[in-house]
């Protein structure tokens, strides 16, 4: 074995100087990197990390952000529904006005009614259904143009069932019954909206 002392290091040869040389500076190396720059390291991914999410919620608050304008007029086209919706419910006191248009239209188009009446209401959880029965006779141009403008009546009849058939065996009298419904908002419903406004 080498017996090595340090002092005697500037008499051996250079080839043994810089394999020490070495040695010591690559130990000296490993020993920085150790104790230096891999605390620096781990630290500077944990920041790496940190940087990734929070560019990943800038980018999903910046999508929202672009996305909040379709929101807003999404939510302005479901409040000009809503309020179209409610303006072609009945009130507590159109529904008289309600059966003097369809009357109206039925003496326009030279209709005799033989029954125009309510049904019992039924409720829902924001309106009250409220089936209507008509029974009337006229020819076939006539009964298309009623039936035409009662669909130009500003409350909602929705048509559910109806049956045609002659009044006569002979000429161009029609009887029609139909069966409808329209729809009138809940007294409840009305005041929270109001309320709420």
């Amino acid at each position: 074995m080498l017996d090595f002392e340090i002092s005697e290091i500037a008499y051996k040869p250079c080839w043994l100087k810089l394999a020490l040389l070495a040695g010591i500076t690559a130990l000296g190396l490993i020993s920085g990197y150790a104790l230096l720059l891999k605390p620096q390291l781990s630290h500077l991914e944990q920041l790496r990390q940190q940087e990734h999410t929070l560019k990943t919620t800038i980018d999903t608050a910046r999508q929202t952000v672009k996305q909040l304008s379709q929101y807003r007029l999404m939510l302005a086209q479901e409040i000009a529904r809503e309020q179209a919706f409610s303006s072609r419910l009945l009130s507590q006191g159109e529904m008289s006005a309600l059966l003097q248009a369809i009357n109206q239209q039925g003496h326009q188009q030279q209709i005799s009614f033989v029954h125009l009446d309510w049904g019992e209401p039924k409720l829902q959880s924001d309106f009250v259904e409220l089936p209507l029965m008509l029974e009337l006779s006229g020819n076939y141009h006539q009964i298309a143009r009623f039936s035409q403008g009662l669909a130009a009546i500003p409350h909602w009849v929705h048509v559910k069932d109806f049956t045609l058939w002659r009044s006569h065996v002979e000429g161009q009298q029609v009887s029609m019954r139909i069966s409808g419904t329209s729809y009138q908002a809940k007294p409840a419903v009305l005041q929270e909206k109001q309320n709420g406004q």
